[in-house]
């Protein structure tokens, strides 16, 4: 009877017989460290430099109460307020209503205290106190709200009435209102196995569906990180088609012009963060499998041994 040999669980054997030591965890952890860095790094950084020239804008354009004013009666010739669509000015005297409007949008996390706190932190953090502040607006979906600061950023007020137009009056824009948070947890999802998945030795296939699916993920770990995006760049780019198509009629030409600069350039920076989160996941992939790749075991020959 002939016994098959049996491999040690950390080494691989490719079809042309030879023999790879996996890495160890600490090489996996520290590769997976290093990734996450550059893959986080790359996307925030293209999306702070893109930023730039955004807030850099914002201190630049006058108040000018025609956007406000503009916005408010197109509100209506538009059919938006027909459909419960109403603009609240980001003042003190607001808060309150805007808080309760937040916290109705996250009521489906009720059961999940702890994700619920977290993810009000962060939305107030980057959505709400900056919309108070001047800096921000917002369209929330659910409560047909605009929330925008009129005195202080009221040009901003035609691209979240473009993001209602889309959530009311069209159903392509609708459905790409919803894609863009399942799309863009599929990105993440992407970089997460990307990371995790163990690099191939040389001549290594892919055994089984679940390491085929998960194979091809990395291989494509920045293009498909970059299409979790694509939903959210297309829906956005939307919406300021919509502003620009309420706001000709309305505006003279130097507040249009104001207004639609303004659009291009805050729809680069999602482009910059999309693109570095791309480039980020791609590079951080390469890096993990620098520092955690299989490592060739070199057998000696029987005549080597003998001359031991």
């Amino acid at each position: 009877m002939t016994l098959s040999r049996v491999e040690p669980r950390n080494v691989i054997t490719t079809d042309d017989g030879r023999q790879y030591k996996k890495p160890g965890l600490g090489k996996q952890y520290l590769g997976y460290a290093a990734g996450s860095v550059v893959a986080d790094g790359m996307a925030i950084g293209l999306n702070a430099a893109a930023g730039l020239p955004f807030f850099k804008m914002i201190k630049k354009i006058p108040q000018n109460p025609i956007y406000s004013e503009a916005a408010d009666r197109v509100l209506i010739t538009s059919g938006l307020a027909d459909k419960g669509v109403k603009i609240i000015d980001a003042v003190d005297a607001s808060r309150p209503i805007v808080d309760n409007i937040m916290n109705n949008s996250l009521k489906s996390l009720d059961k999940y205290p702890m994700l619920k706190n977290i993810i009000k932190k962060i939305n107030e953090i980057t959505v709400v106190g900056p919309a108070f502040m001047g800096c921000n607006a917002f369209f929330e979906p659910k409560s047909n709200s605009i929330v925008v600061s009129k005195e202080k950023m009221g040009y901003a007020t035609f691209h979240e009435m473009g993001h209602a137009i889309n959530k009311n009056m069209s159903k392509y824009g609708k459905a790409l209102q919803k894609m863009r948070t399942p799309f863009l947890l599929a990105g993440s999802l992407v970089s997460l196995i990307a990371l995790s998945k163990r690099a191939k030795a040389d001549g290594e296939e892919p055994k089984g569906i679940y390491d085929k699916v998960t194979s091809f993920i990395k291989s494509n770990a920045g293009k498909l990180t970059f299409l979790g995006f694509v939903p959210m760049l297309m829906e956005e780019g939307l919406a300021s088609f919509n502003a620009a198509k309420m706001a000709k009629s309305v505006l003279d030409v130097k507040a249009f012009k104001t207004m639609s600069k303004f659009n291009k350039i805050a729809w680069l920076t999602y482009f910059a963060l999309a693109a570095g989160a791309g480039l980020g996941t791609m590079l951080g992939v390469k890096i993990k499998d620098k520092i955690a790749k299989p490592q060739e075991i070199k057998h000696r020959s029987a005549m080597e041994k003998s001359l031991d």
